[in-house]
C-alpha cells in the first residue's frame, strides 16, 4: 500500500505541473513561470501535452493496479525494472542539463 500512496502522489505531482503548463500556454498567467521555463520547445506543444496525456492514463492505470495489489506492474519484474531504472537517469540527466 506503501507504494501506491507514493505513486498516487507522484501522479498527482505530474498532473499539476501538466496543468500548470497548460494554464501557461494557453492563459498566460502571470503568477507561474512564462512557458520558455516549462518545455524546451523541441516538441511542438501539441504533441507534447498529447504525450502528456497518454503518460497520465498509464500512470493511472499503475497506480490503481498497486492500490488493487494485482496487475502486470505489481508483480516484481527485474528485467522491466532495470530498464526503468537506466530509462530514468538517463532523462534526469537530460533534463539537468537542459536546465542547466
Amino acid at each position: 500500500m506503501r507504494y501506491a500512496v507514493a505513486l498516487w502522489l507522484l501522479l498527482g505531482l505530474f498532473c499539476l505541473r501538466v496543468l500548470g503548463q497548460f494554464v501557461v500556454a494557453f492563459f498566460g498567467v502571470a503568477f507561474l513561470p512564462p512557458m520558455e521555463e516549462w518545455y524546451s520547445g523541441l516538441i511542438p506543444y501539441g504533441p507534447l501535452l498529447t504525450a502528456q496525456v497518454l503518460i497520465i492514463i498509464l500512470l493511472s492505470y499503475v497506480s490503481l493496479s498497486f492500490a488493487r495489489g494485482v496487475g502486470y506492474f505489481v508483480r516484481p519484474n527485474r528485467r522491466l525494472g532495470r530498464g526503468l531504472v537506466i530509462f530514468g537517469a538517463l532523462y534526469l540527466t537530460a533534463m539537468i542539463i537542459r536546465y542547466i
